[in-house]
């Protein structure tokens, strides 16, 4: 009896120490920022070799960023916390680039300080392509703090991470909200930024860090304010894919497809007085291809203590009504329409002048058939009913 009895307390002892391990480890890779597809390459420099660190590089944007990306050579590491992106997006990019040192995921948060300070530690970056961010105008409206913490605080971190390892190149994301109303139209540069609803309101303040920090330093800076974002990988292998508890507050080509697959009974339009041609909201829509295109040719012409602010779009608005239509078509689908109040925080009418880019980065958009760009997207809708988990 003894002995089995100390047979038994040795095997609970044994037990609670392996349970005690698997604990340790647990919270030791919970702390440390998870990385897929490492390789020590990342961590060197390389001549020849543009390391490019892509914040939010899973999200809609930022996946076709880091494809185009990667189509021209660059090395590439994704920063996500997967709060608004996909991971699927991320396996389709490793699946078409599985060779060492091209590509590598880290599972991290921009406001989490010690783990981007880690990160950058690890990793000999060259530039920075900043799209992370929450990008929901009326979400914006009902969590204002969750936004200035998003963007602002999150942006302000990244920079200081930058300016302490010596990373001098960002190229900034930014948006159209940081004009608010302009009372001309169309848009340029030089339009004042009166931003209207907290969205925008990070938005510019994210800006004014990174443009106030600009003076004290010599880093490149490229901001591009851009608007509509509508379209997907011409050859299929991305699309947009929300989080269904986002469909509510996400972009109108995401409802439109939701209506045409009856996964919503309808489209609800908010807001049909403004003072515009037919009521409708006017947008300046431009094509994630495009707009790709842009962020990357504005890495390419980023110089060390040189600031280019661009702004990125068609030059020509279309309502939110013509959109519909344009929509209906794309996906042969009579879509039910209902027409609801404003939404809080929108605005009538904007879009943009692109002479600036279209001068000084040879950048003009492609893609600016809305049906076309739509009728792209349809089919990556249509393939794949269930985002990437098909």
């Amino acid at each position: 009896m003894d002995f089995m009895e100390n047979k038994r307390k040795s095997n609970f002892t044994r037990k609670i120490i392996l349970a005690a391990s698997i604990t340790a480890l647990f919270f030791f890779m919970i702390k440390r920022p998870a990385a897929i597809n490492g390789s020590t390459k990342f961590s060197q420099h390389e001549a020849g070799v543009t390391h490019v660190l892509v914040t939010g590089g899973a999200g809609y944007i930022g996946s076709h960023a880091v494809l185009r990306l990667l189509k021209d050579s660059y090395r590439i590491t994704i920063l996500d916390n997967l709060s608004r992106g996909n991971m699927g997006a991320v396996k389709v990019l490793q699946g078409l680039h599985p060779e060492p040192g091209r590509l590598q995921f880290i599972y991290a948060d921009l406001g989490d300080a010690e783990a981007v300070n880690k990160i950058f530690e690890r990793n000999a970056f060259d530039a920075v392509m900043h799209f992370a961010a929450v990008a929901y105008v009326g979400e914006s409206t009902a969590e204002p703090l969750r936004y200035y913490h998003n963007i602002t605080s999150n942006t302000l971190l990244l920079v200081k991470a930058m300016a302490t390892h010596g990373v001098k190149t960002l190229i900034y994301s930014s948006t159209c909200a940081t004009y608010g109303e302009p009372e001309k139209m169309p848009i340029t540069e030089t339009t004042p930024q009166v931003p209207i609803n907290p969205y925008g309101k990070a938005k510019k303040m994210a800006e004014d860090i990174i443009l106030d920090f600009s003076k004290t330093s010599n880093m490149a800076v490229m901001i591009l304010r851009y608007f509509n974002v509508i379209g997907s990988d011409p050859e299929g292998r991305l699309g947009e894919a929300p989080r269904p508890e986002l469909r509510e507050q996400g972009r109108i080509s995401g409802a439109c497809f939701d209506a045409a697959r009856g996964i919503i009974p309808g489209l609800k339009i908010r807001g049909t007085d403004y003072k515009t041609p037919d009521g409708t909201c006017v947008r300046d829509y431009i094509d994630v291809t495009d707009l790709i295109d842009a962020h990357v040719k504005a890495l390419a012409h980023a110089k060390p203590g040189k600031v280019g602010i661009y702004n990125v779009g068609t030059g020509k608005g279309s309502s939110v009504k013509e959109f519909v239509a344009a929509c209906k078509t794309a996906t042969g689908v009579d879509i039910k329409v209902d027409f609801l109040s404003r939404r809080p925080g929108d605005y009538a009418e904007v879009y943009s002048d692109p002479s600036k880019i279209n001068n000084e980065l040879n950048w003009t958009a492609r893609f600016t058939n809305i049906e076309e760009s739509l009728s792209i997207a349809w089919r990556w809708q249509k393939e794949h009913v269930n985002g990437y988990d098909n």
